[in-house]
């Protein structure tokens, strides 16, 4: 053999371009939704904060949260209630509830109470505090999908597919018929 007319004339190589051009439409449409798919919107843990009402901000990357969600979980609930407690409002639950903090003062309390669960990261303490829910607001930084980005990812992708399968079908010819690019 040696044109694609010949091959033409073939049932294995009719149902092999069937099979081909099914596949290379399948790809296509996989490769135009691999960019809305590739760009999916999200949390954005880097520039989401918790804003204290005493004030202070923590990051959650800085504390071991992640933003799944517009939600957090329980846990963590508790840990940002925790942080976003003062030195003395620790100290002086700690206070009424064990009697060797007596002591101290409320502040040096709280600190050391402090250290002890960031440091060792056993957060028991929450267990037994009844926090005050609402001490702090989640401002939580939503990223978009970057349509620009979305649609150069699709067509790169677009582009590769049909590289890669004109390249099959070039290599295909030459093993069969002994050319690139055969006689028709």
């Amino acid at each position: 053999m040696e044109t694609t007319g010949e091959l033409n004339s073939r049932a294995w190589y009719r149902l092999l371009k069937v099979i081909y051009v099914l596949f290379f439409i399948l790809i296509f449409i996989l490769s135009f939704f691999s960019g809305y798919f590739a760009t999916e919107p999200q949390f954005d843990n880097k520039n989401s904060y918790i804003r204290c009402d005493s004030g202070s901000e923590l990051k959650p990357t800085e504390i071991g949260i992640t933003l799944y969600g517009s939600y957090i979980s329980l846990y963590e609930a508790q840990k940002i209630d925790f942080l976003c407690l003062t030195n003395y409002d620790i100290g002086a639950f700690a206070q009424s509830v064990y009697p060797e903090y007596k002591d101290l003062s409320a502040e040096e309390v709280g600190q050391k109470i402090r250290n002890k669960t960031i440091n060792d990261s056993s957060f028991d303490f929450y267990k037994q505090v009844k926090f005050n829910k609402g001490i702090y607001t989640l401002i939580s930084v939503y990223t978009k999908r970057n349509w620009f980005e979305a649609i150069g990812i699709s067509l790169l992708s677009i582009l590769a597919a049909c590289f890669f399968y004109e390249l099959i079908k070039r290599v295909f010819y030459y093993i069969i018929l002994g050319s690139f690019r055969p006689k028709k």
